[in-house]
C-alpha cells in the first residue's frame, strides 16, 4: 500500500469523518487493511488513501502546498524518505512515539483543519481511554 508521510498521522487519528461520504467509506476500508499491518511505502503526490479526497484532480493534489510540507516535517521527523518500505505498525508506534509524544505534532499538523479533532484523539490516547 502506498502511503504520503503524513497519512500515517491522519489514519491514527481517523474516528470516521471525512470530506464526503465515498472518502468515508474509502478512509474505512483502508483503516480495516492496515489492521493487517501490511508493508507500506512512502511516496510523494496521491497515494492509495488520496483515491476517494475531492483535492485530487486527476491523480493530482490541488491542496499540494500545504500537504507536502507536512509530508516533509512527518518523513524527517519519521527518518523515512520516499520509496521506504515499513510495515504499518511499525510506522504508527514510531508516529506516536516521536510525533504525538512531542510538540514535533502541533508543528506539523497544527495548520490541519482536523488538527483539533486529531488533538482530541491523541489527548484521549495518552490518558488511556
Amino acid at each position: 500500500m502506498k502511503i504520503r508521510a503524513h497519512h500515517i498521522l491522519c489514519v491514527q487519528n481517523y474516528i470516521g469523518y471525512g470530506y464526503s461520504e465515498d472518502f468515508k467509506v474509502h478512509m474505512d476500508e483502508i483503516v480495516k487493511k492496515l489492521r493487517d499491518d501490511p508493508q507500506i511505502e512512502i511516496t510523494e503526490g496521491c497515494d492509495d488513501i488520496c483515491a476517494a479526497c475531492p483535492y485530487n484532480e486527476n491523480g493530482q493534489c490541488s491542496s499540494l502546498d500545504k500537504v507536502k510540507l507536512m509530508d516533509e516535517k512527518t518523513a524527517d521527523a519519521l527518518g523515512l524518505k520516499c520509496g521506504d518500505r515499513i510495515s504499518w505498525n511499525t510506522a504508527s508506534d514510531m508516529a506516536s512515539k516521536q510525533i504525538f509524544e512531542t510538540q514535533l505534532f502541533g508543528k506539523i499538523c497544527g495548520s490541519c483543519q482536523w488538527y483539533d479533532i486529531c488533538l482530541k484523539q491523541v489527548g484521549q490516547r495518552a490518558k488511556g481511554s
